[in-house]
Formats: C-alpha cells, structure tokens, sequence
C-alpha cells in the first residue's frame, strides 16, 4: 500500500472527523451518555487512525533516507548505524501500515 492510496481514504475521514469534533464541542451531546460514548469513541479512532498515518509517512521517509545513506555513506561505522535504523524503520512501517 502507498501512502497516497491512504490519505485518498483519510481525506474522506476528516470531514467525519471535523463533524465529530463539532459534536464534542456541543454541551447538549453530554446530556446523552450514550450518544456522548459513541461519538468519543469514533473520535478516538479515527485520531488514532490520523496519529499512526503520519508515522507511517515518517518512517516510510526515514526508510528512504537510510537506504539513501547506506547506499552514499563511506564510513563502515555509520552504514552499519543506517542499517540498524533501516531495520528497525521498517519493522515500524509494517506494524503501522497493519494499523491502519
């Protein structure tokens, strides 16, 4: 998956998003506990959702980056320190991207 076919959908979801937040904003919704749970709820994802998107961007970047210096770096210490981010970016990019 790219991050273009992801942002397309989240694009989508921050008009509900913006819509839920209005919500939260309006004292009635507390006068509902129920209502009021499930529009937390629903907000709570859907930033969480936002959260792990823009990590994923940064380490998709980060991967970049790295393999940018792996491929540029002479000093054998410092390529063996963007090989061991590399990995670990990647790791992170793959956890991310199941996230979402």
């Amino acid at each position: 998956m790219v991050p273009e076919d992801i942002a397309s959908h989240l694009e989508s979801l921050q008009v509900r998003f913006a819509e839920l937040e209005k919500l939260l904003a309006d004292p009635a919704l507390y006068g509902n506990p129920e209502q009021s749970r499930k529009v937390s709820s629903e907000h709570r994802k859907l930033e969480k959702m936002f959260r792990d998107f823009a990590a994923w961007k940064k380490a998709l970047a980060d991967i970049d980056t790295n393999k940018e210096m792996i491929a540029s770096e002479e000093d054998a210490e410092m390529r063996a320190l963007a090989e061991e981010d590399l990995e670990l970016q990647q790791k992170q990019a793959v956890e991310l991207e199941n996230a979402l």
